[in-house]
């Protein structure tokens, strides 16, 4: 440490307490022995104290070069730095009444730093705290304009966007908002088909790939999804389920075995007796 010049003052009662560069509360052993009225020479006084209960430098003291007295030509004095619990201790073995003073000085001086110190690390906690709301506020209203933007986009090329782009504009501006992709980006959209289209893939009737999905449990995420739909019959809409072109193997598979079982299964879904 260079000097005294690097410390600043946070208690000055009795004796002086200081504050390094460390946030280390350290007390200069010179004005402690000074205020103790001590009639040794200081720096006999210092090293039999530090010698005999065993204090050990850099941690429990340190030692620097002091200021130059008068005009800076002398040679500067040598300091010792001593923290509180080793002032505290140096102050009771005095075992005199300024000794006693001093100790419970440096007490009340630890318990006072103690609490400010928490009170600036609750005001720090605190200011971080709205700091993080702050830029969650401007992240989420950043989101929103771009989600703004891609919408006016949007709307302005509606008449030469393809459906493809309407679905990836869309998928995005979800995901500004919330963060989530609520619609599907064309890529990753698996075509669906009605039980009328997978009939005709499997040769078979609509109505017959509607009796074996239900008999067979097939309407299941696996093999598609059950979608709002207009009702062929008014302009309702009806909940349908559509399938995926995998459920033709499972499909072929159990009517392969229904005919098997039952006879001639035809495509209609009705059954013949066996010759």
């Amino acid at each position: 440490m260079d000097g005294m010049d690097g410390l600043k003052v946070v208690e000055s009662g009795l004796v002086p307490v200081y504050e390094d560069n460390k946030e280390r509360r350290l007390v200069n052993a010179r004005e402690l022995h000074v205020f103790l009225e001590s009639r040794q020479d200081f720096s006999v006084w210092i090293k039999a104290r530090l010698e005999k209960y065993g204090f050990v430098s850099d941690e429990d003291y340190s030692i620097i070069l002091g200021n130059r007295d008068g005009d800076g030509i002398g040679r500067a004095k040598t300091e010792y730095l001593l923290t509180i619990d080793t002032a505290k201790e140096i102050s009771m073995v005095e075992n005199n009444a300024k000794g006693r003073q001093v100790r419970k000085y440096f007490i009340e001086c630890e318990k006072r730093l103690k609490a400010v110190g928490g009170a600036i690390s609750a005001r720090d906690a605190e200011k971080l705290k709205q700091q993080a709301k702050r830029l969650e506020i401007m992240d989420r209203n950043s989101r929103s304009r771009q989600a703004q933007i891609l919408k006016s986009v949007a709307e302005f090329f509606k008449d030469i966007l393809s459906d493809a782009s309407m679905r990836a504009i869309a998928g995005e501006m979800t995901a500004l908002v919330s963060g989530e992709r609520l619609v599907e980006a064309p890529g990753e959209v698996e075509k669906l088909y009605s039980a009328g289209e997978i009939g005709e893939m499997c040769g078979i009737s609509g109505n017959m790939v509607g009796r074996i999905a239900n008999e067979h449990g097939l309407k299941v995420k696996e093999f598609g999804k059950f979608v709002l739909d207009k009702s062929p019959y008014s302009a309702k809409q009806v909940t349908t389920f559509r399938y995926k072109q995998k459920v033709t193997d499972r499909i072929r598979e159990i009517f392969d075995t229904l005919k098997g079982c039952v006879g001639d299964v035809t495509s209609t879904g009705k059954s013949s007796p066996s010759a």
